[in-house]
């Protein structure tokens, strides 16, 4: 499904970045503070490193913001 969905993105001019090193983990106050999401989400957040408009005016959440090591982490 993630595939379709990168594809499906790509063809309407987003750039989407998958987590080339390894599968990204929510951080344990996510899980904690959020509940009830879908998997195919957690799915996606653990695959998808970024994806960004070609305008760069529209983006979504992914793995680069959700880790709270790296510099880019929105702070939950």
């Amino acid at each position: 499904m993630i595939d379709k969905f990168k594809n499906c993105m790509k063809e309407q001019g987003w750039t989407v970045e998958r987590n080339e090193k390894q599968r990204f983990c929510l951080p344990e106050p996510m899980k904690s503070r959020y509940t009830g999401y879908p998997e195919s989400w957690v799915e996606f957040v653990s695959i998808v490193k970024s994806t960004l408009r070609g305008d760069e005016r529209a983006w979504f959440l992914c793995s680069e913001d959700y880790d709270m090591q790296g510099d880019k982490a929105w702070q939950w």
